[in-house]
């Protein structure tokens, strides 16, 4: 119940900022890149470095702030040496399938570049959040003569977004950029994939 409450406040939050701006959307992204594994501490030990991608829309709101609405979609797949190693059965002769985890996250952030002006650097920053869906699908484990079964696990999840990237410009209206940003699970169950840092290459264009 807590999780539905936050999540109303969230998108109301959200809609009344959006519509107390004079802007209008004038911006597109799309992007793809890889995603590090960092917590719980049995998702960095068992899970293999993943892939990413997604898009979304923004407006500016100064010539250097902007907001960002996106959605994305992130899977990991599990690790069966490090599995078995992390629990000291060897991998020769034992098998795991499935188990990969799926994370479909919305995420409203806002970006700020210190000048707007052309500068050697073109750096900027993200802050925000994520209303993730994360699950565990559905594992089979043959081990020791024996057979295991696991449900899909699935999960809601709220996370604090931060990142920096840098952007070039490579025409009028388009932008390439490449960003780092850190996903930390604020409100979480525990056992849930939740942190975990994506890297990505992506094309801004001017709507």
């Amino acid at each position: 119940m807590i999780y539905i409450r936050i999540i109303f406040f969230f998108t109301v939050l959200s809609t009344s900022f959006l519509v107390s701006q004079d802007s209008t959307f004038d911006s597109y992204h799309i992007s793809i890149g890889v995603s590090l594994p960092m917590a719980p501490d049995k998702f960095y030990d068992y899970w293999q470095n993943g892939f990413t991608i997604g898009g979304g829309i923004g407006y500016s709101q100064s010539p250097n702030s902007a907001v960002l609405l996106s959605a994305n979609y992130t899977r990991f797949s599990l690790s069966k040496e490090r599995f078995f190693s992390g629990l000291q059965i060897p991998s020769k002769g034992n098998s795991i399938s499935g188990a990969a985890t799926h994370i479909i996250a919305a995420s409203a952030l806002y970006k700020y570049e210190p000048s707007s002006q052309a500068q050697a650097l073109p750096i900027y920053f993200l802050f925000g959040g994520n209303i993730e869906l994360t699950s565990i699908g559905a594992a089979t484990a043959i081990y020791s003569g024996y057979t295991a079964d696991q449900p899909s696990e699935p999960y809601l999840v709220l996370s604090a977004v931060i990142g920096i990237g840098l952007t070039f410009k490579i025409n009028p209206v388009s932008d390439l950029y490449i960003e780092g940003k850190y996903i930390l699970g604020v409100l979480r169950k525990a056992n849930a994939n939740s942190n975990f840092i994506p890297i990505n290459i992506g094309l801004q264009t001017a709507i």
